[in-house]
């Protein structure tokens, strides 16, 4: 009955010792494991700035693209305006050449 005793007090103490090896390597898992959650934690943030960044210059660059596509079509309408303006200007100097043209032949 002693050696039972012996024996089972052996395997317990094997055993406490396969327990407290097994937590030991579940803590340093759990170390690891947290310590890729925090730099993970941190890279996320770190992306989510970045899209807040892009956000905001893609925001600007659509309102230069604005204020750029508003100036173009306002300078287009100021060319157009001074083009038709000198067209009427040569239409009338032509006209009027012509018609001195007319009073010396005649």
């Amino acid at each position: 009955m002693a050696d039972d005793i012996k024996c089972l007090t052996e395997s317990r103490m094997r055993a406490m010792e396969i327990i407290k090896q097994k937590m030991v390597e579940m803590k340093n898992q759990n170390e690891k494991l947290s310590n890729e959650n925090a730099e993970l934690s941190e890279r996320g943030q770190t992306l989510s700035k970045s899209y807040e960044e892009l956000i905001l210059e893609n925001e600007n660059l659509s309102k230069q693209l604005k204020e750029l596509t508003e100036s173009t079509q306002n300078t287009e309408d100021e060319l157009t305006a001074r083009v038709n303006i000198l067209k009427e200007d040569c239409t009338r100097l032509t006209r009027a050449d012509n018609s001195e043209r007319q009073v010396c032949i005649c």
